[in-house]
């Protein structure tokens, strides 16, 4: 990769001075291009962004082996509020939109760190909402009573505000209608073409991410497992899927019966008893034995019924 802006080299995170959390993790991120950290839970997607934003200390983290350089700058040591000074942006995980403001409010905030005056701040803050015209028509709507994908991007827009040359994209499809992701990942690639803004984004939704980014990251357990462009990665990723879906088709020799079903059959929730085994269809069935039933009158006059149910033998079938 040419012109790389984010170098990660075998970096090692401990939470607590105990939980080893990424073992060995080696990223590249090239300038205004899409990178995508794949994996489950837990695999240290998360983890691996805070490295890279400096916000593990919060977290009692901090990045014990390797290193992470920026245009070639150390960056581990830096303070969050150097990170952005530097131009590198993190989207939280679950959007964080401060509930009690409005939607501009909420914008506003990301350019509290900026100092070229307010015409160029306003400027940036149409140019999200040309992006983002959904938020121009909810910019007095308190962010409490906007939707979860009006939340996201809000939070995109806002850390759009601080004029980044990089962002990381914590989960940006997390809990949102399928329709929304999409439409959100369209913005994401019309930001990286037009305002050629670099994105490393963690994401779970492995057919989605790949669509949009150029390069893609495998995370499982703290390492990175596979990576590659991800054209290559998403066939894959279709590929072993496919192999999956395989494993549940039913083998040839397995036979299925064409006797017709019994009248009645499958009306009450659509199952159907199994036919009886051929040992036992024709075996005489054995008598049972009637119960029992015993009657005596107290000494007050009352009729007491006693019933002797008998137990059934063995091999003996039930009526």
């Amino acid at each position: 990769m040419s012109n790389i802006i984010l170098n990660v080299n075998g970096i090692e995170v401990i939470y607590n001075h105990v939980i080893l959390v990424l073992k060995g993790v080696s990223l590249q991120v090239p300038e205004g291009g899409i990178v995508a950290l794949l994996g489950g839970n837990g695999a240290g997607k998360t983890t691996t962004l805070r490295a890279v934003s400096n916000l593990l200390a919060g977290e009692r983290g901090e990045v014990t082996k390797g290193s992470i350089e920026l245009r070639g700058e150390r960056i581990e040591k830096l303070s969050t509020s150097d990170m952005v000074e530097r131009g590198v942006i993190q989207v939280m995980e679950g959007r964080h939109c401060f509930a009690h403001l409005t939607i501009e409010e909420n914008l506003m905030t990301g350019a509290y760190t900026r100092k070229d005056g307010k015409a160029a701040v306003s400027q940036t803050l149409e140019k999200v909402y040309n992006y983002f015209p959904r938020l121009k028509t909810r910019r007095t709507s308190q962010a409490a009573y906007t939707s979860g994908g009006e939340q996201q991007m809000c939070a995109i827009g806002r850390a759009l505000m601080a004029n980044p040359k990089m962002v990381l994209l914590d989960e940006p499809s997390m809990g949102l209608a399928p329709q929304i992701v999409e439409e959100v990942f369209e913005i994401v690639k019309d930001l990286n073409t037009k305002e050629r803004v670099t994105f490393l984004l963690a994401e779970q939704n492995t057919a989605m991410a790949l669509r949009y980014a150029d390069h893609g990251y495998i995370l499982e357990s703290g390492r990175v497992v596979m990576d590659g462009a991800a054209s290559a990665l998403a066939a894959t990723s279709a590929r072993e899927h496919q192999e999956r879906e395989c494993d549940f088709i039913p083998s040839s020799r397995a036979r299925i019966s064409s006797a017709p079903l019994p009248t009645g059959a499958g009306q009450s929730g659509g199952l159907v008893a199994p036919p009886p085994d051929a040992a036992t269809q024709h075996a005489p069935r054995r008598p049972e034995a009637a119960p029992q039933v015993r009657a005596r009158t107290t000494s007050r006059g009352h009729v007491r019924y006693t019933v002797a149910c008998p137990l059934p033998t063995e091999g003996s079938t039930a009526a």
